[in-house]
Protein backbone atom coordinates (compact mmCIF):
# COMPACT_ATOMS: atom_id res chain seq x y z
CA UNK A 1 0.00 0.00 0.00
CA UNK A 2 1.53 3.34 -1.08
CA UNK A 3 1.56 6.49 1.07
CA UNK A 4 -0.75 8.19 -1.42
CA UNK A 5 -3.29 5.36 -1.13
CA UNK A 6 -3.19 5.59 2.69
CA UNK A 7 -3.78 9.33 2.59
CA UNK A 8 -6.69 9.02 0.20
CA UNK A 9 -8.22 6.40 2.49
CA UNK A 10 -7.64 8.51 5.61
CA UNK A 11 -9.05 11.72 4.12
CA UNK A 12 -12.00 10.05 2.38
CA UNK A 13 -14.60 12.37 3.91
CA UNK A 14 -13.44 15.37 1.88
CA UNK A 15 -12.41 15.62 -1.72
CA UNK A 16 -8.65 15.22 -1.64
CA UNK A 17 -6.24 13.81 -4.15
CA UNK A 18 -2.59 12.87 -4.17
CA UNK A 19 -0.44 15.31 -6.06
CA UNK A 20 2.04 14.90 -8.82
CA UNK A 21 4.74 17.41 -9.65
CA UNK A 22 2.75 18.77 -12.61
CA UNK A 23 -0.41 19.15 -10.54
CA UNK A 24 1.42 21.02 -7.81
CA UNK A 25 2.06 23.83 -10.29
CA UNK A 26 -1.60 23.93 -11.37
CA UNK A 27 -3.63 25.72 -8.68
CA UNK A 28 -6.92 25.84 -10.64
CA UNK A 29 -8.15 22.49 -9.35
CA UNK A 30 -11.28 22.24 -7.17
CA UNK A 31 -9.97 19.52 -4.85
CA UNK A 32 -7.30 20.09 -2.24
CA UNK A 33 -3.88 18.55 -2.78
CA UNK A 34 -2.14 16.30 -0.27
CA UNK A 35 1.63 16.47 -0.31
CA UNK A 36 4.27 14.18 1.10
CA UNK A 37 6.82 15.57 3.56
CA UNK A 38 10.15 13.92 2.86
CA UNK A 39 11.59 15.01 6.20
CA UNK A 40 8.77 13.76 8.46
CA UNK A 41 7.86 10.86 6.14
CA UNK A 42 4.14 11.63 6.38
CA UNK A 43 1.42 12.82 4.06
CA UNK A 44 0.58 16.30 5.20
CA UNK A 45 -2.99 17.53 5.58
CA UNK A 46 -3.95 20.53 3.44
CA UNK A 47 -2.52 23.89 4.53
CA UNK A 48 0.21 22.34 6.67
CA UNK A 49 3.87 23.23 6.35
CA UNK A 50 7.11 21.76 7.62
CA UNK A 51 8.89 23.97 10.15
CA UNK A 52 12.64 23.78 9.87
CA UNK A 53 13.16 25.19 13.37
CA UNK A 54 10.87 22.69 15.13
CA UNK A 55 11.50 19.81 12.72
CA UNK A 56 7.83 18.82 12.41
CA UNK A 57 4.87 19.47 10.12
CA UNK A 58 2.37 21.92 11.61
CA UNK A 59 -1.29 21.99 10.62
CA UNK A 60 -2.40 25.51 9.61
CA UNK A 61 1.18 26.73 10.13
CA UNK A 62 1.15 30.46 10.78
CA UNK A 63 4.79 31.07 11.68
CA UNK A 64 7.58 29.95 13.98
CA UNK A 65 7.75 32.37 16.88
CA UNK A 66 11.14 32.61 18.60
CA UNK A 67 9.60 34.58 21.49
CA UNK A 68 7.30 31.74 22.51
CA UNK A 69 9.75 29.11 21.31
CA UNK A 70 7.36 27.12 19.15
CA UNK A 71 5.30 27.23 15.99
CA UNK A 72 1.96 28.99 15.88
CA UNK A 73 -0.60 26.77 14.19
CA UNK A 74 -4.10 25.37 14.56
CA UNK A 75 -3.67 24.22 18.15
CA UNK A 76 -2.22 27.38 19.67
CA UNK A 77 -3.32 30.36 17.55
CA UNK A 78 -5.95 31.36 20.10
CA UNK A 79 -3.34 31.35 22.85
CA UNK A 80 -0.88 33.30 20.71
CA UNK A 81 -3.48 35.98 19.92
CA UNK A 82 -4.42 36.29 23.60
CA UNK A 83 -0.70 36.45 24.49
CA UNK A 84 -0.28 39.39 22.10
CA UNK A 85 -3.37 41.12 23.44
CA UNK A 86 -2.54 40.77 27.14
CA UNK A 87 1.14 41.58 26.72
CA UNK A 88 0.20 44.71 24.74
CA UNK A 89 -2.25 45.70 27.47
CA UNK A 90 0.54 45.13 30.01
CA UNK A 91 2.71 47.56 28.04
CA UNK A 92 -0.09 50.17 28.15
CA UNK A 93 -0.52 49.59 31.89
CA UNK A 94 3.23 50.08 32.41
CA UNK A 95 3.04 53.33 30.45
CA UNK A 96 0.07 54.45 32.55
CA UNK A 97 1.84 53.74 35.85
CA UNK A 98 4.99 55.52 34.69
CA UNK A 99 2.86 58.45 33.52
CA UNK A 100 1.19 58.69 36.94
CA UNK A 101 4.59 58.81 38.64
CA UNK A 102 5.67 62.07 36.95
CA UNK A 103 2.85 64.31 38.27
CA UNK A 104 3.41 62.89 41.77
CA UNK A 105 7.12 63.79 41.65
CA UNK A 106 6.26 67.20 40.11
CA UNK A 107 4.02 67.98 43.08
CA UNK A 108 6.93 67.10 45.40
CA UNK A 109 9.18 69.53 43.55
CA UNK A 110 11.35 66.82 41.98
CA UNK A 111 10.00 67.15 38.46
CA UNK A 112 11.79 66.05 35.33
CA UNK A 113 13.33 68.80 33.23
CA UNK A 114 15.84 68.78 30.42
CA UNK A 115 18.52 70.73 32.32
CA UNK A 116 18.63 68.21 35.17
CA UNK A 117 18.98 65.37 32.64
CA UNK A 118 21.92 67.08 30.89
CA UNK A 119 23.70 67.93 34.15
CA UNK A 120 23.18 64.44 35.54
CA UNK A 121 21.30 65.80 38.55
CA UNK A 122 18.02 64.06 37.71
CA UNK A 123 16.55 61.66 40.24
CA UNK A 124 17.40 58.11 39.17
CA UNK A 125 13.86 56.91 39.84
CA UNK A 126 12.44 59.56 37.51
CA UNK A 127 14.91 58.60 34.80
CA UNK A 128 14.14 54.90 35.27
CA UNK A 129 10.39 55.59 35.03
CA UNK A 130 10.92 57.58 31.86
CA UNK A 131 12.83 54.70 30.25
CA UNK A 132 10.26 52.17 31.50
CA UNK A 133 7.39 54.25 30.10
CA UNK A 134 9.01 54.55 26.68
CA UNK A 135 9.69 50.80 26.69
CA UNK A 136 6.05 50.09 27.64
CA UNK A 137 4.81 52.36 24.85
CA UNK A 138 6.99 50.69 22.20
CA UNK A 139 6.02 47.24 23.50
CA UNK A 140 2.30 48.08 23.40
CA UNK A 141 2.40 49.60 19.91
CA UNK A 142 4.34 46.67 18.47
CA UNK A 143 2.34 43.87 20.06
CA UNK A 144 -1.10 45.39 19.62
CA UNK A 145 -0.45 46.16 15.94
CA UNK A 146 0.85 42.63 15.34
CA UNK A 147 -2.14 41.25 17.26
CA UNK A 148 -4.59 43.21 15.12
CA UNK A 149 -2.80 41.97 11.97
CA UNK A 150 -3.06 38.37 13.20
CA UNK A 151 -6.74 38.85 14.09
CA UNK A 152 -7.50 40.25 10.65
CA UNK A 153 -5.85 37.22 9.04
CA UNK A 154 -7.82 34.83 11.27
CA UNK A 155 -11.05 36.55 10.24
CA UNK A 156 -10.08 36.12 6.57
CA UNK A 157 -9.20 32.42 7.09
CA UNK A 158 -5.56 33.00 6.09
CA UNK A 159 -2.38 32.33 8.03
CA UNK A 160 0.50 34.80 7.84
CA UNK A 161 2.56 32.11 6.09
CA UNK A 162 -0.10 31.78 3.38
CA UNK A 163 -0.53 35.55 3.19
CA UNK A 164 3.17 36.13 2.57
CA UNK A 165 3.39 33.32 0.03
CA UNK A 166 0.03 34.25 -1.60
CA UNK A 167 -0.71 30.54 -1.66
CA UNK A 168 -4.21 30.10 -0.21
CA UNK A 169 -7.40 31.51 -1.70
CA UNK A 170 -9.58 31.07 1.43
CA UNK A 171 -12.51 29.41 -0.33
CA UNK A 172 -14.21 28.59 2.97
CA UNK A 173 -14.42 31.88 4.85
CA UNK A 174 -15.10 31.63 8.55
CA UNK A 175 -13.96 28.07 9.14
CA UNK A 176 -10.63 29.25 10.49
CA UNK A 177 -12.33 31.52 13.02
CA UNK A 178 -14.60 28.75 14.24
CA UNK A 179 -11.89 26.09 14.39
CA UNK A 180 -9.28 28.33 16.02
CA UNK A 181 -11.21 30.57 18.38
CA UNK A 182 -14.35 28.59 19.23
CA UNK A 183 -14.05 24.86 18.54
CA UNK A 184 -12.06 22.99 21.16
CA UNK A 185 -12.39 19.54 19.57
CA UNK A 186 -8.60 19.31 19.18
CA UNK A 187 -8.10 19.20 22.97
Amino acid sequence: MTPNHLALTFFALKQFRASTEEEDKNEDSQSEVLSFCATCQIIRPPRSFHCGACGVCIELHDHHCPWVGTCVGRRNTRFFVSFLLWTGIHGLFTLLLCGIYFPIKNSEGKGLNFASLVNGEADKMILMNLICGIYGLLFAITLLSFGSYTNSLVLQNITSNENLRKKWNAKTKGTNVRSILVDASWC
